[in-house]
């Protein structure tokens, strides 16, 4: 059922297979004992297939993680304990997901594999929920390990967020430059877009762009959709298309360039030069942006013990960026 299009698994606001080796295994091994495992909350829907025929269909609201882990064990991809802590496997697969000799694995007797097969889940089903309800109903019922706050915005819809989950698929080697585990990349854009309408128009008195990539400032940001204008969509989309040139032309620009602190690119950097991109482009060829921005990267470690996400440390990017 999960690899049928009757089971919707990954609606846009699920996370990422999230759980540790370790936990799934411990799934299994409840299971196995029969111990008590949350219900799985799904929202019955309805398609229309390519037969015409109205079929129905469950989004899986909670409970990723534990079918996920389910998955895993029947495909052999984890095993699970005997008493003894013994592993053992439905069936044992190699790191290509080919199925491994006998010999090289313990594997369930066959009685004990269709006895895990018959075993059943306790579901809640919901009929027909908006998405905005489904989205409430995943924030409020989270029983595994708890959404980051990337994950909380990710969860909502918005043109903002509909914007940045476009950028998430199109702009792939920009936005791995950094951290982007757990929804961080989406956080990361959306911090992108909020510093690049302040650099464009700075709220502070004195003219001076204000940090704008916090939590609370996306938050903002996500609650005013009518920022989202086609020229601002327009830009934005230029200064990512730009972006992805650079890291095209020279990666190694963006690497760690054998940094005595802060060796990866961190998610500052990402906005620091979303930000110079925007300001530049047009004045500016590749090699000029790609040297300036390796020149900022330089000039961050140089001045900070540690290059994190905050106003202080946008206050060296701006004094950098307010020189070119």
């Amino acid at each position: 059922l999960l690899n049928s299009r009757d089971i919707q698994l990954n609606p846009q606001y699920q996370r990422d297979v999230v759980w540790p080796h370790p936990r799934m295994v411990g799934l299994i091994d409840s299971l196995m004992e029969n111990f008590f495992v949350p219900p799985v909350i799904f929202n019955l829907k309805e398609r229309v297939d390519e037969d015409g025929c109205k079929r129905p269909y469950r989004v899986c609201v909670d409970g990723k993680q534990r079918l996920s882990s389910i998955q895993a064990f029947m495909e052999g991809r984890i095993g699970c304990h005997d008493k003894n802590g013994k592993t053992y496997f439905t069936q044992k697969t190699d790191e290509h997901g080919n199925i491994a000799k006998p010999a090289r694995a313990r594997i369930l007797p066959p009685y004990i594999r269709e006895q895990f097969s018959r075993k059943y889940l306790v579901c809640y089903e919901f009929l027909n929920l908006e998405a905005a309800q489904e989205e409430d109903c995943f924030a409020r019922v989270q029983l595994g390990v708890p959404l980051t706050t990337a994950e909380k915005s990710r969860a909502k819809t918005g043109p903002w967020q509909e914007c940045a989950k476009r950028f998430e698929d199109e702009f792939v080697e920009v936005i791995g430059l950094a951290d982007c585990k757990r929804s961080r990349g989406f956080n990361n854009l959306l911090g992108c877009f909020a510093q690049i309408l302040e650099v464009q128009n700075p709220s502070k008195p004195d003219g001076q762009p204000a940090f704008r990539a916090s939590t609370s400032s996306i938050n903002t940001l996500t609650q005013n959709p009518n920022l989202l204008t086609p020229e601002v969509k327009s830009h934005l989309v230029s200064v990512f298309r730009t972006f992805r040139d650079l890291v095209a032309m020279d990666a190694q620009v963006f690497e760690s360039s054998n940094y005595a602190t802060t060796k990866a690119f961190a998610p500052v950097e990402l906005v620091a030069c979303s930000a110079l991109i925007s300001m530049n482009q047009t004045n500016r060829d590749i090699s000029l942006l790609l040297e300036e921005i390796k020149t900022m990267r330089q000039t961050l470690r140089e001045q900070l013990a540690d290059l994190r996400l905050n106003g202080a440390t946008w206050k060296v990017v701006w004094r950098f960026l307010a020189t070119l």
